[in-house]
C-alpha cells in the first residue's frame, strides 16, 4: 500500500512507513515486535514519531527552495516542482504538489544521488517514462526513481 503509494489506509500507511524508517538500532526487529499481533493503533510514542516527522516536513518546506516550472513533453505542457531532501521523499513530493499544483514532483537526494519522481494522484503522465529518460530509471506511471544524470542536470535548468 505503501510502496505502491496507492494509501488505501492513508495516514495508516504514512505513519507506519515513518516508524519504520526512523526507529533506532534493529528497525527490522523493532518493527516486529511492536507490530507482532498486528496493527491495532498508534499508541503515544508512535504519534510523537508521526507528529515530529510531520512538523519537520512542513518546516522543511518553508526553509528550503523549491525550484519549478512548466516543459512541454509530449507536446503537453507539465507543471513540474523539484527540491533536494533526504528524508521522507514521498511526503514531501505529496506536500510540494498540493502547494504549487504541480503535475509532477521531483525530489533530488544528494547523499544517496539519486532523484524520485511522483505525479499527482488524478494525473495521466507517467513519471516512470521519464525517470527512464532523464535519469537512468524506470518505476510506475505514479512513481519513479533514478540518479543524477547529466540529462537530468540538463533538465533541471529550466526549472526556476
Amino acid at each position: 500500500d505503501y510502496d505502491s503509494y496507492t494509501l488505501k489506509q492513508k495516514d495508516i500507511s504514512i505513519g507506519l512507513n515513518m516508524l519504520f524508517w526512523n526507529l533506532q538500532g534493529n528497525r527490522m526487529q523493532k518493527f516486529i515486535d511492536r507490530f507482532d499481533n498486528g496493527f491495532t493503533g498508534f499508541n503515544l510514542e508512535d504519534k510523537k514519531i508521526i507528529s515530529y516527522y510531520n512538523k519537520k516536513i512542513n518546516n522543511f518546506l518553508r526553509e528550503n527552495t523549491l525550484f519549478s516550472g512548466t516543459v512541454t513533453i509530449g507536446g503537453n505542457p507539465v507543471k513540474i516542482c523539484s527540491i533536494m531532501a533526504d528524508f521522507c521523499i514521498n511526503e514531501i513530493a505529496q506536500a510540494m504538489i498540493q502547494l504549487t499544483d504541480s503535475e509532477v514532483a521531483i525530489v533530488v537526494n544528494p547523499k544517496t544521488m539519486s532523484v524520485s519522481f511522483r505525479r499527482k494522484p488524478n494525473s495521466t503522465f507517467n513519471v516512470g517514462k521519464l525517470a527512464a529518460k532523464l535519469a537512468d530509471g524506470g518505476g510506475h506511471p505514479s512513481a519513479a526513481g533514478g540518479k543524477i544524470t547529466e540529462d537530468f542536470l540538463n533538465f533541471t535548468k529550466i526549472l526556476k
